[in-house]
């Protein structure tokens, strides 16, 4: 994120509903839901970088009828940095039955809507435009051998790529993976489009 759409995005969303830091900082989210919490952190690449969760700008914005989510399914956490990192946990034995595909669409229709109250600047606009778009599953597992390695292996599974991290895991560092990700090794899952 370069430093004029970093200050708009500043300026038009309300900071309770986002964590930001500069680049080498690192940003700390906690993710909660009803069967687990943790902490997802990274370091920031870019100029600046931000993450977030559209379940909490929609309950800040209460526009929606309904819960406190709203309608519409979305992702659970989105990170802009150098590139877009939509990000979903599953606490499944099985991927079969999950409906990533639909949450992942449904994130990203939320974040246009964000991003279009934020970018105005027509030089802003393009930049974001521009941004690949990586979609990543962040599987939770009982299996004990992953509590010894914090390494994160990501894999490409269709569209998506999955990382396996441990149930005990408190922390979740997605700094490696986000540079693993952005290496010319692998293609994005797709580029954000206005």
């Amino acid at each position: 994120m370069n430093d004029a759409y970093f200050s708009a995005f500043n300026q038009f969303i309300v900071d309770e509903v986002y964590v930001a830091g500069d680049h080498g900082q690192m940003v700390t989210q906690l993710i909660q839901e009803e069967k687990y919490a943790f902490d997802l952190l990274f370091k920031v690449s870019g100029s600046h970088g931000v993450v977030f969760r559209i379940e909490d700008f929609k309950a800040k914005a209460g526009y929606l009828v309904g819960t406190k989510r709203g309608h519409g399914m979305d992702n659970d956490c989105t990170i802009i940095d150098q590139a877009i990192f939509q990000i979903e946990v599953k606490d499944t034995k099985g991927m079969g039955n999950t409906h990533t595909a639909r949450q992942f669409t449904g994130g990203m229709k939320w974040l246009r809507h964000i991003l279009d109250m934020v970018v105005s600047d027509q030089d802003d606009l393009r930049q974001v435009a521009q941004m690949p778009v990586y979609n990543l599953v962040i599987r939770r597992t009982g299996r004990a051998s992953l509590d010894r390695s914090r390494k994160y292996p990501v894999r490409l599974r269709g569209r998506n790529f999955l990382v396996m991290v441990s149930k005990n895991d408190q922390r979740i560092d997605l700094t490696k993976v986000k540079a693993h990700l952005l290496s010319s090794e692998w293609s994005p899952s797709g580029q954000f489009r206005f």
